[in-house]
């Protein structure tokens, strides 16, 4: 019997390969790519050497992603699915498919901010409900505000169990802090390599400033562009070693021209995974925009100064959580300079 193992995105990936070699590593599994996933030649060069069988889901539409799960189950003897979302279709007819055929289980991993806080999903209308079943099935399920009550959901693998338990009754086993670094030395170097991005370079980065995407940040609020750049001027000014990183799907090069304007500081690459990126910082001071890997460094060191700027975010949801695991939330990011006083980098 099989582990199906879901990646949509490179923390899926990632915490695919640390569940296979550190939980189930006596099991076989079988790596599904969706088509969203990179592209990068790195990620299938290391998928073959941890799982047994590595499939790419095709481009498409659904249907064609529905009849790919069909074959795979087929193919495969499938006795657990692990995804790090539930609302996709074709992703949702695995589950079907388990849990007709095996009883088997449905684990979903860890997808940071969402595994804790209610989705923004739009409601669908029950027409729409009813039109996606005629369409996909009959056990296509809407999605529900938060992903780990879905019906589809048996167990989950999250890094703070408690922040969910008890509204939701299911079993949750906590990840290991250390979990991202499972990948070898050997594997991260050819990581940064691939990337174009010296180990030892961003070993000597004492900030990182990660960055949602720009026209979302700019959309919501007019200044978001300004904003940073006062940020990366006063961190500048002061001889502070920083590093930008854009957002991994951020499409234009470098719109705010950090290069240009900050030629000794280093902007790294937005498609090299930040839960990769950690196993190389040795940093005394993370901002960003909100986001998962504020959690995960403040959890991985309490003691670290984690701060999230909420200009460039649409909802206030996450305030309270982020304040609650110890993250400095503030307005914007040029109020960072207003805590000079308890700057650890002055």
């Amino acid at each position: 019997m099989n582990n199906l193992f879901i990646a949509s995105t490179p923390r899926h990936w990632l915490l695919s390969v640390y569940l296979t070699k550190k939980h189930w590593s006596q099991k076989p599994s079988v790596l599904f790519l969706d088509p969203q996933f990179p592209k990068d030649e790195i990620y299938l060069q290391l998928s073959e050497q941890y799982f047994d069988h590595v499939v790419q889901l095709p481009a498409g539409g659904s249907r064609k992603r529905l009849k790919t799960i069909k074959r795979i189950f087929n193919r495969f003897a499938v006795d657990n699915v692990i995804s790090g979302s539930i609302i996709d279709p074709f992703i949702q007819y695995a589950a079907y498919l388990l849990h007709k055929s095996t009883g088997g289980k449905f684990y979903l991993l860890d997808d940071g901010l969402s595994s804790y806080h209610p989705t923004n999903h739009v409601k669908l209308s029950r027409f729409e409900v009813f039109n996606r079943k005629l369409r996909f099935g009959f056990w296509y399920q809407a999605p529900v505000g938060h992903n780990l009550a879905s019906p589809w959901v048996d167990e989950a693998f999250l890094l703070s169990p408690d922040a969910v338990k008890p509204a939701v009754n299911k079993k949750i086993t906590a990840l290991d802090p250390d979990w991202y670094q499972v990948l070898s030395q050997e594997d991260l170097t050819q990581f940064f390599e691939a990337f174009h991005v010296e180990y030892m370079v961003v070993k000597k980065v004492e900030a990182v400033i990660i960055l949602r995407l720009f026209k979302d940040g700019s959309a919501h609020h007019p200044k978001y562009p300004e904003d940073i750049l006062a940020l990366l001027h006063y961190l500048n000014d002061k001889g502070i070693k920083f590093a930008v990183k854009y957002h991994p799907r951020e499409k234009l090069v470098d719109p705010l021209t950090i290069k240009e304007t900050f030629p000794k500081q280093l902007v790294l690459p937005g498609a090299l995974p930040f839960e990769v990126l950690i196993s190389a910082l040795n940093i005394k001071v993370l901002l960003g925009d909100v986001s998962t890997v504020l959690l995960e460094m403040k959890k991985l060191n309490v003691g670290m100064d984690v701060y999230a700027s909420m200009r460039g975010t649409a909802y206030d949801a996450p305030r309270s959580f982020l304040e609650n695991a110890g993250v400095r939330v503030l307005n914007s990011f040029s109020e960072y300079k207003l805590l000079d006083e308890m700057n650890p980098l002055k």
